[in-house]
């Protein structure tokens, strides 16, 4: 195609989405961005990896618009290449590990769980951002796999400290809306419960209250049976996703956690505290175990008591901690931290 002809149709998208999308009487500006890629070659995941690149570039510019790839990029797109295909071994090579960040109840002390966060450490590219990895795993298949490693790897740690006598109530994991679409999730769970004989209740998904949206009929049957192993459901980033209050009633929630950066403005905006006030009393109100993340200081975690948050969560208490600190970190740690409550 000329390039005359290209640069017609991205104009001719632009005009398309500029125009505001009207559902229910409400108005929503779209943005797009799009990538070219113009390059003389054949090789389809080329062609993609550079009209993707391009893309992001576009996207970081804000508002609407299209962009060629050109050289420049080519160390963009040759990173993004070379980490999937070592991405694609961090579960083999034993670079992809789990830490965990203790959950503790507002008013004893007590440990209420853990959130188990996955990281990366490569040998090329050093410890990779989540959020790249997680991002870079969608795009290239890979979410699956790291995913169920880590339902898998979180109830065998679970058996581990149980045989080490450690009390640990429960582990949180974090499951995207493209995971709750595999159609084996469910048997993956359950694999993973009974091959480390760990009882449901030990075990919690997270999915984000903007994944929540994404939920279709089959998803949220996956999510009933999920329950009925006595698996918890929690909804992740409350607050951020502007679901509607009746499908967080009608959906087999046990809780939600609070996103941090209304935590992080609790104590210098007054509606900010209003929100926290407000969410909080909707989760206890619908018997739902609140929790509150990203609680850094003490002035935080008193006001989260003062409005009768339940559980908090932050670097406060601790930042997360390999698997082989938590025993220490019991023993230590947390009667410092039940004692200074």
């Amino acid at each position: 195609m000329e390039i005359s002809n290209i640069t017609w149709l991205a104009e001719k998208l632009k005009t398309i989405v500029a125009e505001p999308v009207v559902i229910n009487d409400h108005a929503f500006h779209l943005t797009l961005s799009i990538g070219i890629s113009h390059e003389q070659t054949r090789d389809r995941d080329y062609l993609i990896s550079t009209a993707l690149s391009a893309m992001d570039s576009r996207s970081d510019a804000g508002g609407t618009g299209w962009r060629f790839f050109n050289v420049e990029m080519n160390k963009v797109i040759r990173e993004r290449v070379l980490m999937g295909a070592s991405l694609k071994h961090a579960i083999a090579d034993g670079t992809l590990r789990l830490v965990y960040q203790p959950q503790i109840f507002a008013v004893t002390g007590e440990l209420y769980g853990f959130e188990a966060l996955a990281r990366w450490r490569d040998p090329t590219f050093g410890d990779v951002p989540p959020d790249r990895f997680i991002a870079l795993a969608e795009e290239n298949g890979e979410i699956e796999n790291i995913g169920n490693w880590v339902l898998r790897e979180a109830c065998r740690q679970i058996a581990q400290w149980r045989d080490l006598q450690l009390n640990v109530p429960t582990i949180s994991v974090n499951l995207s809306a493209l995971q709750l679409r595999n159609r084996q999730l469910v048997d993956v769970i359950r694999e993973a419960l009974e091959t480390w004989s760990v009882p449901g209740d030990m075990l919690t998904i997270e999915i984000t209250e903007s994944g929540m949206m994404e939920l279709d009929k089959e998803m949220l049957l996956q999510i009933h049976e999920i329950r009925k192993m006595g698996v918890g459901l929690s909804i992740d980033d409350f607050g951020t996703g502007f679901s509607g209050l009746s499908r967080l009633a009608s959906m087999p929630v046990s809780e939600i956690k609070i996103d941090k950066s209304f935590i992080a403005k609790c104590l210098t905006e007054k509606r900010q505290k209003a929100l926290l006030e407000a969410m909080t009393g909707i989760g206890n109100s619908l018997d739902l175990t609140v929790v509150a993340e990203g609680v850094e200081n003490h002035e935080q975690l008193s006001f989260m008591r003062s409005i009768h948050c339940p559980v908090i969560q932050g670097y406060y208490f601790s930042r997360p901690l390999p698997a082989d600190s938590i025993p220490l970190w019991m023993q230590e740690s947390l009667p410092e931290i039940k004692n200074k409550l």
